[in-house]
């Protein structure tokens, strides 16, 4: 029996090359009609650069960059840019790509995909296209993606100075993003970084899927802001701080402002920071203007506020918080004399569940000190559990240290182990607890309610009008082992 034959074809690209010495401009004919359709401008001095193409394309298949500092500029989309040794540092000073020539105006800019292997940027910019993969060490100018898209930027720093600007952004992945730009028109799928600090910040027009860092901290008097202008789906956060405000009107600064809803927020630690300095501030501040689906943390804490500072973790909410766990919610951090720490969490709507296994002031340490934490919800709040509530110690003349616990319509089910009011020494210092519904207070559970050590513990239903007589409110149902 005779076996039929088989043809193996094995189909070849023709590629060509050459070496384009600084100054000098290659000129192209891709489809061979004998009219150019682009250039390849070789901006640098000295700097060789070797560059492969593929005839009937739009676009240059490769160009090889063999020395530092190479610049160069075309209308046309690059398959890979890179160096040729690895093993060397490498500076890319300027590559611009798809982009409309001066010598040449006629030559349309060319859309297509660009990726970059560099060692250092200085500066990439896409006129027209996409950059697909860009993989550096460090980012020290900028890198522009003015019409299209970056699918997928790896780089170990974003230095201070630095600028990303794209369409839309598929992955960023940093080691390190300091006091740079990152500006995204759309959405970005992912932002991870091991740490976001400095004077960064980072806009992103759309939605953003995930966001995760070890740590996002301002850092030493820097103001740090990542806004995203439709929904946060998920963060993963180490730590995540308003930085430290050193010194006399020093100042610090760290705001994550979602103007949708934030879907899932896992976090280590959530603090205000330190403020340390007459007049010094540090600030966390969080901002869903939505809805907070699910938030986990480990703690809430106020900071360090000392020398006459001031530092404040303020978690607002739009509309409703919908699932809080966090294993402590506390005031102050330090034993040492302190200034005002402080953490509010405020639900525009409802407070739907908070679970916390302490909820304090923690010390306020300090002739007029103060420590607090507010929670807060314009409408009801549903559910509320802790182990204990315990306004804290206040240890100084005029010290006050207290926890707030409001909502402005009903509270729902509020149920505790302890409720303190904590400790007051000094003189007209103040410890105390305070529970508040404008409306009801459906049912309030506790095996034991003290006032604590010259501490107070306050629980009221309804409002006071103009008489100073409170009136509206009822206390359905309060079971409690011991009050004392």
């Amino acid at each position: 029996m005779r076996l039929p034959t088989l043809e193996l074809l094995e189909v070849r690209c023709l590629l060509s090359g050459t070496v384009l010495p600084g100054g000098e401009t290659a000129l192209f004919d891709f489809n061979a009609d004998g009219i150019y359709d682009g250039a390849l401008v070789n901006k640098s001095e000295t700097v060789a650069i070797e560059y492969t193409y593929t005839p009937g394309s739009t676009g240059l298949h490769r160009v090889d960059l063999v020395a530092d500092g190479a610049k160069f500029e075309t209308n046309m989309w690059v398959g890979k840019v890179a160096d040729r040794n690895r093993d060397v540092d490498f500076v890319l000073a300027s590559a611009r790509v798809g982009v409309l020539l001066d010598s040449f105006v006629s030559f349309v800019p060319q859309a297509g995909t660009t990726n970059v292997l560099a060692s250092t940027i200085n500066l990439l910019q896409a006129g027209v296209g996409d950059l697909g993969v860009i993989a550096a060490d460090r980012i020290d100018g900028s890198v522009l993606a003015e019409a299209g898209q970056i699918v997928k930027l790896a780089v170990s720093e974003v230095a201070p100075g630095a600028i990303v600007q794209a369409g839309t952004i598929g992955q960023l992945i940093a080691g390190t993003i300091n006091s740079a730009a990152i500006a995204v028109d759309g959405d970005m799928q992912k932002l991870a970084a091991d740490t976001i600090t400095g004077s960064s910040s980072i806009t992103i027009g759309g939605s953003l899927h995930l966001l995760r860092a070890n740590t996002i901290s301002a850092g030493e008097n820097a103001g740090l802001a990542i806004n995203v202008g439709g929904d946060l789906a998920k963060i993963q956060v180490g730590l995540i701080d308003g930085g430290k405000a050193v010194g006399e009107f020093g100042w610090s600064v760290t705001g994550l402002y979602v103007t949708g809803s934030i879907g899932t927020f896992d976090a280590g630690l959530i603090s205000a920071g330190v403020a340390d300095g007459a007049g010094a501030w540090a600030n966390l501040w969080i901002y869903a203007g939505a809805n907070l689906t699910k938030l986990r943390a480990a703690a809430i804490y106020g900071g360090e506020a000392t020398n006459g500072g001031m530092a404040s973790a303020d978690l607002t909410v739009g509309n409703d918080l919908v699932d809080a766990r966090v294993g402590q919610i506390v005031g102050s951090t330090s034993d040492r004399p302190i200034a005002d720490p402080q953490v509010t969490i405020k639900a525009y709507h409802d407070i739907v569940r908070l679970v916390a296994g302490e909820i304090s002031s923690g010390t306020a340490s300090g002739d007029a000190a103060s420590a607090g934490v507010q929670i807060e919800a314009r409408n009801d709040i549903l559910e509320l559990a802790a182990d204990q509530i315990n306004g804290g110690m206040a240890v100084g003349d005029g010290a006050t240290a207290g926890v707030s616990i409001r909502a402005l319509r009903n509270i729902g089910m509020l149920t505790a182990r302890t409720i303190n009011g904590g400790a007051a020494s000094g003189l007209d210092a103040l410890a105390y607890v305070q529970i508040l519904a404008g409306a009801d207070i459906q049912n309030l559970l506790a095996d034991s309610i003290s006032g604590g050590q010259d501490g107070l513990v306050q629980i009221l239903a309804g409002e006071y009008d103009m008489y100073g007589n409170l009136v509206g409110g009822n206390i359905v149902n309060m079971v409690v082992g011991e009050i004392s």
